[in-house]
């Protein structure tokens, strides 16, 4: 029997590992096949990517890629997105399309997790699971399956995080491919400023511009001069059912729901403002990105605070958010994995929340439990946060002081 409980001793971890894994990508190939019912293929394959076409097409044509403002297949990105969408539109056969754009998003994620590996000096060996976390992560499928570019944008986090502090121009390329495929990561200029990352911040500036200049050329001047108006149009839209994964449609559904149960119309049903209940969110996520920012900046602090309030705020704040977007957490969330290797209780935490993206979208709660998980790391970080910045800076200023 001691040989039993010494075998128990050097192997139950790998064990559970391996049951977590089976369950893992059971849940999330039984999450994409639902998708598959509601969008079977070859019909909707990359459907998405298709709806770019169209708006590459119109740019080539002389008119505005933002001509349809539809929310489904309108196109809705920064102009220069389009550059990526016409490097793929050049295979003219879809099924080859459809591959090579699986293939490419496929290496783009396998590297990104790689260099996540590498910041933290890992060996391949002990972290061999995160790459079945990235290829099997629900929402990553979902991007496979119907042709989205959020993989492009993750790709620019992944590159703007590991060269950070190695080389100026690969780390403001990783900025500007985050922010021309998906305006959102427009919030890590804060970060940088936080971390007195001035050079970055100017370089990024000026590729933007460049960019920018190169898509009104390609495309068109209005191309450029149309997007700010649909940026504005967008931020008043919301899409109100299970399958919108914004925190206003899941609130806005249970509203919906009192009011068709019998005996609590009048009494718990209300009546929900869209529009007011979103800036109070983007506010209260605002303030949380200031005040770990100003943290960051007056005392030198890990990083990975900012980085991860900071990503995972930008996943859960848009009015606009889908399932597919999810992988936007994905980056912060295996950062956090593998900045705290020595907490088996931040792992478990963590792996139990990217389960539940598998999960949820779905079953239980449609992705309400993903915000309430979210949003509860995003505050317990502050929190840890704020108690360094207060025993490591403040207590000391102040004993320094009374002295």
């Amino acid at each position: 029997m001691p040989h039993i409980s010494e075998w128990w001793q050097r192997y139950y971890k790998t064990i559970f590992l391996g049951l977590f894994l089976i369950v893992y990508v059971g849940v999330g190939i039984h999450t994409e096949s639902l998708l598959w019912a509601r969008k079977p293929l070859p019909v909707f394959l990359i459907e998405d990517f298709r709806y770019y076409q169209r708006a590459l097409n119109d740019a080539l044509q002389g008119i505005s890629p933002y001509s349809l403002l539809r929310i489904g297949p309108g196109y809705f990105y920064p102009p220069p997105a389009l550059f990526i969408v016409e490097i793929f539109s050049a295979i003219p056969d879809l099924l080859y399309r459809s591959i090579s754009y699986a293939i490419v998003n496929i290496i783009l994620l396998l590297i990104g997790v790689d260099l996540i590996r590498k910041s933290y000096g890992y060996a391949w060996s002990s972290v061999w699971y995160w790459y079945i976390l990235a290829l099997f992560f629900a929402p990553f499928l979902e991007i496979l399956h119907i042709g989205q570019i959020n993989t492009f944008t993750v790709f620019g986090l992944f590159l703007l995080f590991y060269f950070e502090e190695q080389s100026v121009l690969l780390s403001s390329i990783g900025l500007n491919l985050a922010v021309l495929t998906k305006l959102s990561p427009i919030v890590f200029l804060p970060y940088l400023v936080a971390r007195h990352k001035y050079r970055i911040i100017i370089v990024s500036l000026v590729m933007m511009l460049f960019l920018l200049f190169l898509a009104s050329v390609r495309y068109g001047s209005h191309a450029v001069l149309d997007y700010p108006s649909v940026l504005q149009w967008l931020v008043t839209q919301f899409r109100i059912d299970t399958n919108s994964q914004s925190l206003i449609a899941k609130i806005a559904t249970i509203s919906e729901v009192t009011k068709k149960i019998p005996g609590l119309q009048g009494t718990y049903s209300w009546e929900f403002n869209y529009s007011l209940a979103q800036r109070l969110l983007t506010l209260y996520f605002m303030v949380i990105v200031l005040v770990s920012s100003l943290m960051t900046f007056f005392k030198p602090q890990p990083r990975e605070f900012l980085f991860i309030i900071t990503g995972l705020s930008m996943t859960i704040s848009p009015n606009i958010l889908w399932y597919h977007h999810y992988l936007f957490a994905f980056l912060p969330l295996l950062i956090w994995l593998g900045w705290r290797k020595t907490h088996a209780g931040w792992r478990i935490w963590i792996l139990g929340i990217l389960l539940l993206i598998q999960w949820d979208r779905y079953h239980l709660t449609y992705g309400l439990l993903i915000h309430l998980s979210l949003h509860l790391s995003i505050l317990v970080l502050l929190y840890q946060q704020f108690r360094d910045f207060i025993t490591g800076y403040w207590f000391k200023t102040i004993t320094v002081t009374s002295t």
